[in-house]
């Protein structure tokens, strides 16, 4: 029961009740506590708990009847459940999922394995790159001076693409 005091005399003290299901005021005409609120009729008027919040949107509203199927601001049937946030290991995207089930695919990368490290990542993390020694970096840049591409200079030297690639970009020829 919300009970108020009002501020226009001192000495009186009139008691205001305010229904937790409709919010409706009022002033009491008999003593003691009335069975029903006068506007909606519940006899649940005075009982605090009725308050309730979507997890999803974070919508309060007065529930009348329990816990209600949907949320009214979004619409949501999951209102009362928390949000998973999930982050996909490929690309890094972060969402939170409708359901509590493991999603198959990230939307952003759509990768069926977003939630596993490649064995192509994890190796070439672990493998040391390939060293190339002066002598081939100067036969790299001799060859592309000479107006060979990058794929006709990979051949010749029988390095791969793309070291020959890393040689010309560290040195400003591309």
């Amino acid at each position: 029961m919300n009970q108020k005091k009002s501020a226009t005399d001192p000495e009186e003290k009139v008691r205001v009740l305010e229904c937790y299901r409709c919010s409706y005021v009022w002033v009491p005409r008999k003593d003691g506590v009335p069975d029903r609120c006068p506007r909606c009729r519940s006899i649940k008027w005075s009982e605090p708990g009725l308050g309730v919040k979507c997890l999803k949107c974070g919508h309060e509203w007065n529930s009348h009847n329990g816990d209600p199927k949907r949320c009214p601001a979004c619409g949501t049937h999951q209102w009362n459940t928390p949000q998973v946030t999930v982050k996909c290991l490929k690309c890094g995207f972060e969402w939170s999922t409708r359901s509590n089930r493991t999603p198959k695919r990230c939307p952003e990368c759509r990768s069926k394995d977003w939630n596993t490290e490649s064995r192509r990542e994890t190796t070439s993390r672990s493998r040391a790159k390939p060293k190339t020694d002066e002598a081939t970096r100067d036969e790299v840049l001799s060859l592309l001076a000479e107006g060979k591409n990058l794929t006709e200079i990979s051949i010749i030297t029988k390095l791969s693409y793309g070291s020959v690639y890393a040689i010309a970009r560290n040195e400003g020829k591309l």
